[in-house]
């Protein structure tokens, strides 16, 4: 790792840019993807078939998982700079917004609205659930990560199972 030290001395400005390039990359990959692991957590909930490829379909919605997801990140970083609580809030309201552009073609507002007025009538319900579940997840960690094995796949399955509690799903096709 003395490459990067090195790197970062001799020129901050561009090591900033280069870095700033690589988490926008990162991101533009992380939504997509995040989505289509989503989306089999949804179908499988719905008893619908979800093959492993499904995971790198929405890459072609690019544009609107990016914005919705950016979106989400500046209204989530706003609240947490007002006060703690609010970006609590809106970081369980907005969860289902992502799976809302690529199922239902939501534009990233109307996602975010959606998910937020959806989830904020359970929010306590919810945000139970994610502690729960991330808290199974953390210590599934504890052995060298093989328990991820099985809390991965059950993280999955019960958002798909929340989303199609709130939302319903849709046959696929339509």
């Amino acid at each position: 790792f003395g490459g990067i030290g090195l790197m970062s001395e001799a020129d901050p400005i561009a090591f900033a840019v280069g870095q700033m390039i690589a988490s926008l990359v990162a991101t533009a990959v992380g939504y997509p993807f995040f989505t289509g692991l989503t989306m089999i957590g949804i179908r499988r909930a719905a008893d619908q078939p979800a093959t492993f490829n499904e995971m790198f379909n929405y890459f072609g919605m690019l544009v609107p998982l990016l914005l919705t997801g950016l979106l989400m990140m500046l209204m989530v970083y706003v609240g947490f700079f007002l006060l703690i609580i609010p970006g609590l809030y809106l970081s369980v309201a907005y969860m289902l917004a992502l799976p809302l552009v690529a199922e239902r073609g939501l534009t990233p507002w109307q996602a975010l609205e959606t998910s937020r007025k959806a989830i904020s009538r359970h929010w306590f319900k919810v945000f139970g659930l994610l502690l729960v579940l991330s808290l199974l997840m953390l210590v599934s960690m504890i052995p060298l990560f093989i328990g991820l094995i099985w809390t991965g796949p059950l993280f999955v399955v019960s958002m798909g199972i929340l989303y199609r509690t709130i939302f319903g799903v849709r046959p696929l096709g339509n």
